[in-house]
């Protein structure tokens, strides 16, 4: 009669035989993965010749984190051009090229549509603005927004390079400044149409604010029927404007 001892030693032995054929036929899955598509961002749901390779890809992310990944496994992984964590890598990408657009336009302004490099610089830079608003969120909230917050660093380094959270707010208190400047200059607010101030149309602006101030009051359905696009002004702005002594 076999030994018990022998017999399960045997048994451990076929176990991780196993485990270590499952773990190569899945490490050349994921090659054939990156031969045929240029990279290793695979799907968490992705499936590879019958096999879950984004949920075992997924594992082996979680077992670096932990240190549970055995180090010439690791090894391999990167060899291949694995990111650990491809979102954190995604984001420095996307600030490389926001500093870049900066350096050369010499705003961090992106425009919504903007694309920097085939990226999609503008719309990233939107989701920012919305990770940057959901801080103050609850985390039930911020799941059910599928939004995720801002870290703190990740905050100081968009202010850095001078990215406005709220750039519509930024350009009225801008523009604001500006009609300032020409009310104490010229003793009165009637801007000129086509005034310019500072290299800013500030008589277009003020019509603008105008026909906000008119679209007070209606519904939204109404306000767009009347005015397009143009959005309700503030009691805080009417104030403000009011002030200065605008009609």
């Amino acid at each position: 009669m076999p030994d018990r001892g022998d017999v399960q030693r045997r048994t451990v032995a076929t176990v991780a035989r196993e485990l270590i054929d499952r773990w190569e036929r899945m490490f050349g899955l994921l090659q054939a993965f990156r031969e045929r598509e240029g990279h290793t961002n695979v799907p968490t749901r992705h499936e590879e010749d019958g096999e879950q390779l984004g949920d075992w890809l997924q594992r082996q992310r979680k077992l670096h984190k932990h240190g549970l990944l055995l180090g010439m496994r690791a090894q391999r992984l990167e060899a291949l051009g694995l990111a650990w964590d491809p979102l954190a890598e995604q984001w420095e990408r996307m600030f490389a090229l926001l500093q870049a657009f900066r350096e050369r336009e010499g705003h961090a302004n992106v425009p919504k549509r903007h694309e920097e490099d085939g990226e999609k610089l503008g719309s990233w830079l939107q989701k920012q603005r919305t990770r940057y608003k959901a801080r103050g969120l609850s985390e039930a909230e911020r799941k059910r927004r599928r939004a995720s917050a801002m870290s703190d660093e990740e905050v100081k380094r968009l202010e850095a390079l001078g990215v406005a959270w709220d750039p519509l707010a930024e350009q009225w208190e801008r523009m604001f400044g500006l009609l300032q400047a020409f009310q104490e200059r010229e003793g009165h607010a009637n801007v000129p149409s086509a005034h310019v101030e500072d290299g800013e149309k500030l008589g277009s602006w003020l019509r603008n604010q105008r026909t906000r101030y008119k679209a007070r009051g209606l519904s939204e359905a109404e306000r767009k029927r009347r005015y397009g696009r143009a959005s309700a002004m503030s009691d805080e702005e009417v104030e403000r404007l009011e002030a200065l002594g605008v009609a």
